[in-house]
């Protein structure tokens, strides 16, 4: 069951229980030596901020106990100047960073940086595997969403999540579909989460193009 742990916590706190989420919380806690439980406690307090959607407190615990720079604090911050330094330092991920600073952009009225970071994604998509070939086509306009529809990109969830946010940005008139389907396949309640829940909290209302 202590394998299990960090899961049943996720799964509680997503459901909003948070008399559950603490007593498992509990039990974690005491299957590790003392002089751990501090810093384990404070990892997975933000992991329930995740799981919770709760961004104040996710912020909150990093100020508490601050760590190396990342991405999404960056982002989640409104750092963007900074988050577009850690991208362009990433390896894993960095189609979905590119991809969220370019909505995050759009929604300040960063335009250079949003135009910036719409080159780059596209730039990266174009070097990916055959599926991110296509949804690079697709949001460059030289294919159509019609011809090959959002729910049959053979993507990644953790990916394909921000990305059909981009593909909303890019096709208006299916935006309301293509977000419904992102929100469907965001599941994860981890830091893409709640960045992705923050740059699509006016970007929905105001799809449009790159």
């Amino acid at each position: 069951r202590i394998f299990f742990l960090p899961q049943i916590i996720r799964v509680h706190a997503a459901r909003g229980d948070k008399e559950k989420t603490r007593s498992a919380l509990a039990e974690a806690l005491q299957s590790y030596p003392l002089e751990q439980r501090a810093k384990l406690q404070k990892s997975m307090e933000s992991m329930i901020c995740c799981s919770e959607h709760d961004l104040a407190g996710f912020l909150k615990a990093a100020d508490d106990d601050p760590g190396p720079p990342s991405f999404e604090l960056a982002l989640l911050r409104g750092k963007l100047e900074d988050a577009s330094e850690l991208a362009k330092q990433a390896v894993r991920d960095a189609e979905i960073f590119h991809a969220l600073l370019y909505l995050e952009a759009k929604r300040s009225g960063a335009k250079e940086l949003a135009a910036t970071h719409w080159q780059t994604l596209l730039a990266s998509l174009a070097k990916g595997p055959r599926e991110e070939r296509l949804l690079g086509d697709i949001l460059a306009g030289r294919k159509t969403l019609a011809q090959h529809p959002a729910e049959r990109l053979l993507l990644a969830t953790r990916a394909k999540r921000v990305l059909l946010a981009v593909l909303a940005e890019r096709y208006p008139e299916q935006a309301k579909a293509t977000l419904a389907l992102a929100r469907t396949l965001d599941f994860h309640r981890d830091t893409i989460s709640l960045c992705l829940r923050k740059v699509l909290e006016t970007n929905n209302e105001r799809p449009g193009q790159p």
